[in-house]
């Protein structure tokens, strides 16, 4: 299965750490695995996913993720590459995918890092959280509270379910 792993970037941070760890464990039964960054800087979890033998993809450098030019490369890559699953993290992934799915088909799942956003106490942003959760086949949480806070949050049945990775 071909997987690509969207994320921010490789800073440190928990969502980050989770790349280094699942993305060879992934490799290692038989997946086709890549990862796509918003922001290309070559940090410590770069190098040694790169190490590890996963391809590294980059839209750029720009540090403000939420630059638009982002969502015109991501619907570019995306078109030009085929991917079985396209799995995002952190918001502008999971935003910019959603749009590009509009526009081009991939099946979407991603994973909620966080137990609470500051985007959820922007009133007006509900509506776009809901339309932008409903593009995704799935929405996996790091943990049970994870959960909790966004089935709150959307008030709607969404495909939610919390999974565990063991060491």
């Amino acid at each position: 299965m071909r997987i690509l792993h969207i994320i921010t970037n490789l800073q440190t941070g928990g969502a980050e750490k989770l790349m280094v760890d699942l993305l060879p464990r992934l490799r290692d039964f038989n997946n086709d695995v890549e990862l796509l960054l918003f922001d290309g800087s070559h940090t410590p979890f770069y190098y040694w996913l790169e190490k590890e033998g996963i391809k590294i993809h980059s839209l750029g450098v720009i540090k403000n993720v939420y630059h638009p030019i982002y969502l015109f490369r991501l619907y570019f890559f995306l078109k030009k590459h085929k991917f079985d699953i396209v799995h995002t993290h952190n918001t502008a992934p999971q935003l910019y995918s959603a749009v590009v799915s509009c526009f081009y088909h991939i099946t979407l799942c991603t994973t909620e890092h966080s137990t609470c956003n500051r985007r959820r106490a922007w009133k007006y942003y509900t509506p776009i959280d809901r339309w932008m959760y409903s593009r995704y086949k799935e929405i996996i949480c790091i943990s049970d509270a994870a959960e909790a806070n966004i089935r709150e949050h959307l008030k709607k049945k969404f495909k939610i379910s919390t999974r565990y990775i063991m060491g």
